[in-house]
């Protein structure tokens, strides 16, 4: 009789996950907004748009790429799709509906 082993993925966030994060909110709260306003498109839409992939990206490569080494899976891509649509309503709802702040 085989031993069927439930492998949960539980997600510890450590100095690179940290610095990854940092470096993902100055590039798409900072950098990138910084670059539509020297170009007089909406500062707003340049944080919509980048913020919420940055920060999604980071929270799919976190668990699949430095806590694991699993690569690209199916896991990584689900875990990247809904972060991607949460934060992406979010920030519409920040931004565009001034409903957060």
């Amino acid at each position: 009789m085989q031993r069927e082993t439930n492998e949960t993925l539980h997600i510890h966030f450590g100095v690179k996950t940290a610095g990854l994060l940092l470096l993902a909110c100055i590039f798409g709260g900072i950098f990138i907004p910084y670059l539509f306003y020297l170009a007089n498109w909406s500062i707003n839409l340049g944080v919509m748009l980048f913020l919420p992939i940055s920060l999604a990206t980071v929270l799919a490569v976190n668990p699949y790429f430095i806590q694991t080494k699993r690569g690209f899976c199916k896991g990584f891509f689900i875990t990247f799709g809904i972060s991607l649509i949460i934060l992406e309503i979010l920030a519409y709802i920040w931004i565009y509906q001034g409903i957060i702040f």
